[in-house]
This record gives structure tokens, C-alpha cells and sequence, in this order.
């Protein structure tokens, strides 16, 4: 009966265990202390990895210290209590040094409901490694819930750029990358990648290993900042039901090996993915280097309220191929929709095998069942770099795109003689767009007729801008109103006006009304602030360009709900501090209006 007893009474301790606060200090710390307090704090990793920790647990490593080595983190959380790896104290975010002795960093093996935020990573060896990475997550037992990664600084991480070589088989190398290789029934469930900030890794930023058996689950990747990053910037590789928003990738150096291809942000061998609110600019991969793509083996694919810009090869790619082995379903892609995006010059690449030759829209084999609607498409001039080339919107260059529809764009650029060549396709539809300096639409067999086209000048608030702004609709276009409904139209536009879905909305990514919408700049161009940082976790400053008198200073969601409104007697030239600390992670817009002048700028809230 005592042995009962006992057995209930340690049973019901552990239910109830304590949740702990670990302390490791690299300089003033020492293994042989508790670890339980900050000045009983432990030194090393080799004593953390050979912890075991408990849910609830907390991890906490000392702010502005340097860590040499792996961090392996394998316990696993509960729903309600995770486990939580991050820094305390002020100072720069700890650094865990990985010095390329290992493929990885950091390694979450298996470690659900766990949180790993505010570190600094890094992994660079002295040559170059296939598959060198700074945080390795891996799922290979089971559903694996609830891994988060946040707020972390992933950076000179030395993999393996050309994906032809060794990569192919080990992976290229990667901030943060995530595998079930090998795993029949292993897969994150509801995993979150956000806040984090990854530049000069090479190949790639954040993504994955294929897995033909099982796919994650609703995967998130958001507001994240990739940069100088020379291959592709974020992966959603064997996903279901997932989502990347609001990430910023650019400044994409021109290091990859002639034959490599590479893109900004796609899904391969995913389901449903939805990649919406991101910006992309300066890709410079030799092959590809489009801002988006749809890619093999992808299903259901939404493209959605996105800004590219200035990547040579084009906007957006749709690839997939059927008929190709005796199954005909060796990598298909099916359904995909494109829609609310503005793409602005993207194309210019003049180097290498595939120079001069950079539609924005790239259809490549066989993909089937391709919407793209109410985008935004400006060219300017780049007859220096299509040397004598045709300016191409959408172009098919090999196989045949099935049922693919194309409604209710803008193609506009500067340049004359655009062209829509649609190739060797099967039942393309194209209807109700708008056409600038693009007159001809056409196939091998003739041309495709677009019998409610619009042609003329859009009257872009300010064409040849460099924002989205620039490219609303200013009273008096032809576009506005001439676009045909939608089903399951999304609800909203590129700029957060409500799009109906019975009445006739406007051709491109803006549809708001010109004498009252919130985007309409009644300034004429001219701006009267700028936002910094864009990126923001808690002070958003207002650069304000004129004194004014009158001010108002509103704050709204994207869904047009007020969040906040200040009023000014006077609002002198300068910065101007707004606080958002306790705002919701996401894209909000900044308004300020006085007298006649309005003016709006987006930021994201970290």
C-alpha cells in the first residue's frame, strides 16, 4: 500500500513540476553552479545539451556573450507550457557560433512547442560546405506542433551555391532550413517562422527538404528580412495548407554559377500555399531569378498582394510539366491564381546564357488551370538591356500552359511593341485587360483575341514612380470600373479596398474609389512624410517634409479598421515618434491629412 502511495504522490509532483529559468553566462558563469539563477548561471553549450528540460522551461542566455559551437535543443514542450530558448539582460543578442565545424548551428530535433528567439546564429567555415546551415529544425517522428523561430539574426552562413554540384544531393546551404528527409510519418504542424533576419547565407534564406510521402502543415513564414542571399530567398518546400507574408527579400548578390536557377519566394511539392503582403527586388539569378513562382508538383497555389520590382528575370514563373513519364503526372502544377500584385520593371538581365530574354510572366511546360487577374504589370525602358529583343509580358517558352485565364490586367509600359505570346497552349482565355504600348496577343497558331480589351494610357498617379503608390488609378482612367466580376475574388485589393463581388471592379490592383478611396494622394505626387523604419517592433517615426497646420494622423489596418487617429494645431517639419508597441504583428497604413493634401504610407509591425 506505501509503494501506492509513493508511486501517486511521485506521479502527481511531476504533473505539477515547477517550471524552471536556466542561465548561461559565457564569461562569469560556471557548469558546476544550479543554472537556476542569473548568479548561479552556467557557462557552456556542452552543459545545456546534456540537460534535460522540462515544459514551461525557460533558457536564457546572457545578452552581448559568444557562444563557439552547436546548440542542440530536443525536449519537448506542451501546448500550454512551452519550452523557451532566449537571451535576458540588455545588450546585443547572445551569438552561438557554429565556426562550420558542423552542418548546423543550431538543431531542433523533434522539439515541439518550443520557442527559439532573440539569438544570434552564424556558421562560416573556412571553405565552403554542401548543406551547411544555421538552424536545422527536423521532424522525423510523428507530427511535430508548435516550433517557433523568431526575432533571430541568421548570417554568414558558407554553404554550397551551385545547385548543380554536391548540393543536389546534401542541400544547399541555408539559414533556416527544415527537413522530414527520409521520414515516413515526421511533419511540423503549425510551425512559425517570423521576425527573423538572415543575410549573406549562401545558397538560400529559408526552406526545406523534399519529401514525396508527407508534407508540414500549416507552415508560417512571415516578416522576415532576407538579404544578400545569391539563390532563393524563401522555399515552402513539402507544405500543406501554409502561408509566407509580409517578408522583405532583396539585394540578391550575383554570385551563382551560369546554369543555376533561382527565384525570391515559391512553393515546390506544396498544397495550398498561400504567399501574399511580400516584397521582393534585385534578384540577379543567370537562370529564373523571378521575384515569385509557381512551381512542380504544386496544387492551389495563391499569389497574392505582392511588390515586385526590378528582378531580372521577370515577375512570376508558372512551371510544371504532365505527360513527361509513364504515370503523365511526373510534376505537375494545377490551379494556381495570381492576383493584386504590381510588379514594376521587373526583367533587365543582360548577362550569361539567358540575357535579354525576361518576360515578366514566364509560362514553362505544362501547367493547367492558371488564373491571373487585376494585377498591376509596368515596364519601363529597357531597350538597352532586351537588345533588340521584344519587351515580352507574358511569354510560354517550352511545352504547353493548359486553361489558363488572364482577366482584368494592367500591362503598361513605356517602351513600344509589348508582346503576350501565349506559345503552343491549350484553351487560353485572356479578356477585359487594359493595354499600353502592348499591341499584339498571340500563339504559334495565330493571335488570341481579348474582346473587352481596354487600350490607352492607365493615368497612373505617377508613372515611372518607385513605389506601389505611384501606380494607383488617378481620376480619369480608362481602367476604372471596366474590369469583369470575379468569382471568389478575394475581397480586397492590392491596396486594402473592398473588390465586389457583384458589381464591375476596376482593371488592375487598385480598385479605389478616386475622390474618396484612403490610398488617393490629393497631393499629386508629392510626399508630405516618410516612414522609418518600415520594419518596425515599437517607435515608428514620421519624416514630415512641410509644415502643417491642421494635421490629422491616422493609423489603420488593411482591412480599413481606424487603430488610431492624432490631431495637430501644427505639425512641425522633422521626425515624429508614434508608438505601436502593443499593435498586432502585421501591415498597417499611416495617413496624414491636412487641408486638401493627403497622404499614406505602409510599415509592418513586428
Amino acid at each position: 500500500m506505501k509503494s501506492k502511495i509513493l508511486l501517486l504522490i511521485i506521479a502527481f509532483s511531476a504533473v505539477f513540476a515547477k517550471a524552471e529559468n536556466y542561465y548561461i553566462n559565457a564569461t562569469e558563469g560556471n557548469d558546476d553552479n544550479s543554472g537556476l539563477s542569473k548568479v548561479q548561471a552556467w557557462a557552456t553549450l556542452a552543459k545545456v545539451n546534456a540537460q534535460s528540460f522540462s515544459p514551461g522551461d525557460s533558457i536564457l542566455f546572457k545578452a552581448g556573450e559568444v557562444w563557439n559551437g552547436q546548440l542542440l535543443i530536443d525536449d519537448k514542450g506542451t501546448e500550454s507550457d512551452t519550452i523557451v530558448y532566449s537571451r535576458y539582460g540588455e545588450g546585443d543578442k547572445p551569438q552561438i557560433n557554429g565556426n562550420g565545424e558542423e552542418i548546423y548551428t543550431v538543431k531542433l530535433a523533434d522539439a515541439s512547442y518550443t520557442i527559439f528567439s532573440e539569438f544570434d546564429i552564424t556558421n562560416k567555415g573556412e571553405s565552403i560546405l554542401a548543406g551547411r546551415i544555421g538552424i536545422y529544425i527536423t521532424a522525423m517522428s510523428g507530427d511535430i506542433p508548435g516550433v517557433v523561430v523568431k526575432n533571430v539574426d541568421v548570417h554568414d552562413v558558407n554553404g554550397q551555391v551551385d545547385k548543380s554540384q554536391s548540393s543536389k544531393q546534401t542541400g544547399a546551404g541555408c539559414g533556416i532550413f527544415w527537413s522530414n528527409r527520409g521520414s515516413t510519418d515526421g511533419r511540423l504542424v503549425d510551425g512559425l517562422i517570423q521576425g527573423n533576419h538572415i543575410y549573406r547565407c549562401e545558397r538560400n534564406g529559408i526552406g526545406g527538404s523534399i519529401n514525396r510521402t508527407i508534407r508540414h502543415l500549416r507552415l508560417k513564414v512571415r516578416q522576415n528580412l532576407i538579404e544578400q542571399v545569391p539563390g532563393d530567398a524563401i522555399v515552402l518546400i513539402s507544405c500543406d495548407n501554409s502561408v509566407v507574408e509580409y517578408n522583405i527579400a532583396r539585394d540578391f548578390p550575383n554570385t551563382l554559377p551560369e546554369g543555376n536557377a533561382a527565384a525570391g519566394i515559391w512553393p515546390f511539392n506544396s498544397n495550398n500555399t498561400i504567399i501574399q503582403f511580400n516584397e521582393v527586388s534585385g534578384h540577379t539569378a543567370p537562370l529564373d531569378g523571378q521575384g515569385f513562382d509557381s512551381d512542380f508538383w504544386c496544387t492551389g497555389t495563391i499569389i497574392q498582394y505582392n511588390y515586385s520590382h526590378d528582378n531580372c528575370g521577370g515577375f512570376v514563373l508558372v512551371c510544371g510539366n504532365k505527360d513527361m513519364s509513364a504515370d503523365g503526372q511526373s510534376s505537375p502544377n494545377t490551379g494556381t491564381i495570381i492576383r493584386y500584385n504590381i510588379s514594376i520593371n521587373d526583367g533587365g538581365r543582360t548577362w550569361g546564357n539567358h540575357a535579354h530574354d525576361f518576360p515578366v510572366v514566364y509560362f514553362h511546360g505544362h501547367p493547367e488551370g492558371t488564373m491571373i487577374y487585376n494585377n498591376t504589370f509596368f515596364m519601363g525602358n529597357k531597350l538597352d538591356e532586351l537588345a533588340g529583343t521584344a519587351p515580352h509580358f507574358v511569354k510560354a517558352i517550352w511545352g504547353e500552359p493548359w486553361s489558363t485565364s488572364i482577366y482584368n490586367n494592367i500591362f503598361a509600359t513605356s517602351m513600344y511593341g509589348g508582346k503576350i505570346d501565349m506559345g503552343a497552349n491549350k484553351n487560353t482565355d485572356i479578356d477585359n485587360n487594359l493595354y499600353f504600348n502592348v499591341p499584339t496577343i498571340e500563339d504559334r497558331n495565330g493571335p488570341i483575341s481579348d474582346d473587352n480589351k481596354v487600350m490607352g494610357n492607365p493615368i497612373f498617379a505617377n508613372m515611372q514612380g518607385g513605389t506601389p503608390d505611384d501606380y494607383q488609378l488617378d481620376e480619369g482612367s480608362p481602367a476604372i470600373g471596366q474590369g469583369r466580376v470575379m468569382p471568389n475574388n478575394g475581397g480586397r485589393d492590392f491596396f486594402g479596398n473592398p473588390v465586389s463581388a457583384t458589381e464591375a471592379p476596376n482593371i488592375g490592383a487598385d480598385n479605389g474609389e478616386k475622390d474618396t478611396g484612403l490610398f488617393w494622394n490629393k497631393s499629386d505626387g508629392k510626399e508630405l512624410f516618410k516612414v522609418y523604419p518600415n520594419m518596425v517592433k515599437s517607435e515608428l517615426y514620421l519624416d514630415v517634409h512641410e509644415p502643417l497646420q491642421a494635421a490629422r494622423v491616422t493609423i489603420t489596418s488593411l482591412t480599413g479598421q481606424v487603430i488610431s487617429t492624432d490631431l495637430y494645431s501644427f505639425l512641425n517639419t522633422g521626425s515624429l515618434k508614434l508608438d505601436v508597441d502593443n499593435y498586432i504583428d502585421g501591415m498597417y497604413i499611416v495617413s496624414v491629412e491636412s487641408g486638401q493634401n493627403i497622404y499614406s504610407r505602409r510599415f509592418i509591425k513586428l
